[in-house]
């Protein structure tokens, strides 16, 4: 049951459901991991580099808000198309590729599940749009 809610909401979501669950547990798995985490590794800097990044970074709401769209807009799907800040990898890690090292083989079908509740939600999206107005659609 978990798994068809979570394809469900994830699909409408547009986020590939069983490749986020097993790259989010390997995350998990590997929190603070210099090398093995998964979206979140850091970039590994010189002691010149770090003595220069010493001044506090600049705060506020609008640059909060500002962070909040970049990531939200530019990093997530970048993520999730060519593993944008995710493990460094000597082949293109896509979390829509069935065979991407990050999942084992075991699960490759699952992963192509995943797209395929990715393309029949855009398909729901798109006949929605040309039945009730892209407008409606998109205030919703």
């Amino acid at each position: 049951m978990n798994n068809i809610v979570g394809l469900v909401f994830h699909s409408m979501l547009y986020v590939p459901y069983f490749a986020w669950k097993f790259s989010h547990a390997k995350h998990h798995h590997f929190t603070n991991h210099m090398t093995k985490d998964e979206p979140f590794v850091p970039t590994q800097r010189t002691a010149e580099q770090e003595k220069a990044d010493m001044r506090p970074a600049p705060q506020g709401v609008l640059r909060t808000v500002l962070d909040c769209a970049i990531m939200l807009f530019i990093g997530w799907p970048l993520y999730l198309t060519i593993h944008a800040s995710g493990t460094p990898s000597k082949q293109l890690i896509s979390h829509f590729d069935p065979s991407a090292p990050i999942f084992r083989p075991a699960d490759r079908h699952l992963i192509v599940l995943s797209n395929i509740g990715l393309i029949v939600w855009t398909v729901v999206v798109v006949f929605l749009s040309y039945t009730f107005g892209v407008w409606n659609i998109i205030v919703c």
